[in-house]
C-alpha cells in the first residue's frame, strides 16, 4: 500500500526503562539520548492503573482480516519513534514487548508495520512534512503521531478524519485514553486520540520529587504521611519551602550551590497548576468553548502559586535561556543535595536522575486545598496524539490495526513497563509506588493544550505571569479579550470541519 521509508529508526532506549506502576508542552524535549520510555497507560475505570494483577488479557474485536502484505506507515517524530516501532528484539523486557507487539500483528493480518521518522527537534519539520505529503497526495503515510501542541494547527486545516467514522475502533475500549480523548472532544467529534500506544502520555505526566537526606536533615514530616492524609496542599508547599534556606557556600549571596526548600523551571511546569488545583482553562459547554479563567478559584490559585514562587525565601527557580540556565540545568542542581523538593516530568527519574546518589521520593503535584477531593496530574504538551489523514487509502486497515495494537499494547507492553519500573530501582521505596499510583490515576488534561496556537496562547497563561510577576487581575484583564475571541472563533473552525467548502478554502 503505502511507500516503504529508509531504515527503521533503531530505538536503543528502552535499556533503562522507568518507573511506572502505571500502564502509565511548546514544551521542552527529552534528549534524544533518552532511554526507553516509561509506563503504559490503563483505563479500567476512568484511567485506572494497570498493575501484574491475574486479570485475563483483554481482546478485541476485530475479526479475521488479511491485508496481503501491504504496509502499515506511521508518520513520526524520531525522538520519540520507539512508542510505534522498534527494529529488533534486544532482550530487554519493555523493547521486546513492542518488537513482540508488532510482529504479532504482522502476522495475525498480513501486514508489514514501518514508521517515517521526521528528525525534528524544533517540532515543526513534521508538520511541515505532513502538509507537504498531504497536499501532493502521495499517502505516504497512513497514520500520523503528532505532538499535541503541534496538532491542534493541522486538525483545524482540515486534514484529518474524525476517530468515530475510522472503521473497527471502538473508543470505549480501556485500551484508549478516555480522560484525553473526552477532553479533545468538541461537537461530539474527535480528530486527535491518545491510546495505549502512545506511552509519551504518561512519560510526560508531571509529580514532584524530594530529596530525602534533606528530609531527614531538616526534620521535614513524612510527605507520604501528608499526602495519604489529604494534607498535601499549596499552602503546605508554601509552609514548608519559605523559609528553608541556607547560605551553604559562606558567600553571602543566594546562589545555585546554597540550600532551598524547592527548585524549579520558570516554565512548562507552572503551566500544571490549574489543572491540578481542578480549575478547567478552557470548558466545552452546549453553546461552544468557553474561557475558565474568571473566577474566584483561579484568581486564588495563580495567588497561591505567585506566592510560593515570588514571595518565598526557600525558591531558587531557572527560566531557560535566562542567567545562562537551560531548561536541563536544573536536573544537575537536584543531584546537588541542595534542594528539597523539585517538579519534575516522569521520564527524568531514569533519563536525567538515574545515577543521582541521595534516595528521593515521589509525590503528586499538591491539591488546591484540602477539600480538594483528588490529587490530579498533568502532562507536559509534547505527548504524541494519533491523527489519521482524511485521504487515507485504507480506513478499514489503520483501524483494525490501531485497534488490535492498542488492546496488544494494554496486555504485553504495559505491564512490561510496569514490571520493569516495580524492579527498577528508579522508584526508590516502596511507597512510591503507590504515589505513582495516585499520580496515574489523577491525570486531567484541557483543551487548550491541542490548540495552543488557536486558543490564544492561554495554556501559558500561568507561567508568563508568575515567571514576569504581574498581577491575576491586569494580566487576565489585558489578554481577556483575545482569548474570549479566540475561543469563539476555534469553536467556529471545529464546528466547519468536514464540510466540503470549508475543507477547500483552508487547504488551497
Amino acid at each position: 500500500m503505502n511507500r516503504r521509508c529508509g531504515p527503521r529508526i533503531l530505538s536503543l532506549l528502552f535499556a533503562a526503562l522507568f518507573l511506572l506502576s502505571a500502564c502509565a508542552g511548546g514544551g521542552n524535549t527529552p534528549s534524544d539520548t533518552a532511554g526507553t520510555q516509561p509506563p503504559g497507560e490503563t483505563d479500567a475505570a476512568p484511567d485506572a492503573v494497570s498493575g501484574t494483577e491475574d486479570a485475563a488479557p483483554y481482546h478485541d474485536s476485530v475479526p479475521a482480516l488479511d491485508f496481503g502484505g501491504d504496509t502499515l506507515t506511521f508518520c513520526v517524530q524520531k525522538w520519540v519513534a520507539y512508542e510505534m516501532n522498534v527494529e529488533e528484539s534486544t532482550g530487554e523486557t519493555t523493547n521486546d514487548a513492542i518488537y513482540d507487539r508488532n510482529r504479532m500483528m504482522e502476522n495475525r493480518f498480513r501486514v508489514v508495520i514501518d514508521e517515517i521518522a521526521v528528525d525534528d527537534p524544533g517540532h515543526d519539520k513534521q508538520l511541515e512534512f505532513i502538509r507537504d505529503s498531504l497536499i501532493a497526495g502521495d499517502n505516504g503515510f497512513d497514520v500520523a503521531a503528532v505532538l499535541v501542541y503541534k496538532a491542534g494547527d493541522l486538525v483545524l486545516e482540515n486534514w484529518f478524519m474524525p476517530w468515530e467514522t475510522v472503521p473497527y475502533v471502538e473508543l470505549d475500549n480501556p485500551w484508549w485514553v478516555a480522560k484525553i480523548n473526552d477532553a479533545f472532544t468538541v461537537r461530539d467529534t474527535l480528530y486527535t486520540a491518545v491510546s495505549d500506544l502512545c506511552v509519551t502520555s504518561m512519560q510526560f505526566t508531571y509529580a514532584y520529587l524530594f530529596n530525602q537526606k534533606l528530609a531527614t536533615d531538616y526534620h521535614v514530616e513524612n510527605l507520604y504521611d501528608a499526602v495519604d492524609e489529604g494534607r498535601w496542599t499549596l499552602d503546605y508547599l508554601y509552609g514548608l519551602t519559605k523559609d528553608l534556606y541556607a547560605d551553604t557556600n559562606g558567600n553571602g549571596t543566594r546562589d545555585e550551590e546554597d540550600t532551598y526548600g524547592l527548585l524549579t523551571d520558570l516554565n512548562t511546569s507552572l503551566n500544571c497548576y490549574f489543572s491540578t488545583s481542578d480549575q478547567p482553562i478552557i470548558g466545552v459547554t452546549d453553546d461552544g468553548l468557553k474561557v475558565m479563567l474568571d473566577t474566584e478559584k483561579a484568581l486564588g490559585i495563580y495567588e497561591k502559586v505567585n506566592r510560593i514562587f515570588n514571595e518565598s525565601g526557600g525558591v531558587f527557580s531557572i527560566s531557560h535561556g535566562q542567567k545562562g540556565y537551560v531548561y536541563d540545568d536544573k536536573y544537575r542542581l537536584f543531584k546537588s543535595d541542595s534542594f528539597l523538593l523539585m517538579p519534575v516530568r516522569l521520564y527524568a527519574l531514569y533519563d536525567e536522575l538515574s545515577d543521582m546518589t541521595s534516595d528521593f521520593g515521589i509525590v503528586p503535584f499538591p491539591k488546591y486545598d484540602e477539600a480538594q477531593k483528588q490529587y490530579l496530574s498533568s502532562s507536559l504538551d509534547n505527548y504524541s496524539v494519533l491523527c489519521v489523514p482524511a485521504s487515507v487509502e485504507d480506513a478499514g486497515m489503520v483501524g483494525a490495526l490501531i485497534e488490535a495494537l492498542s488492546c496488544e499494547s494494554k496486555n504485553s507492553v504495559m505491564p512490561a513497563f510496569y514490571e520493569t519500573a516495580l524492579q527498577h530501582r528508579y522508584s526508590r521505596d516502596s511507597r512510591s509506588a503507590k504515589m505513582l499510583d495516585i499520580i496515574m490515576d489523577g491525570r486531567t488534561y484541557d483543551l487548550c493544550v491541542l490548540y495552543t496556537s488557536a486558543a490564544g496562547g492561554i495554556k501559558n497563561f500561568m507561567s508568563i505571569g508568575i515567571r514576569d510577576q504581574k498581577s491575576f487581575a491586569s494580566f487576565y484583564a489585558a489578554n481577556e479579550n483575545t482569548y474570549e475571541k479566540a475561543a469563539r472563533e476555534l469553536y467556529d473552525k471545529l464546528s466547519a470541519l468536514g464540510n466540503p467548502a470549508a475543507a477547500d478554502t483552508e487547504n488551497q
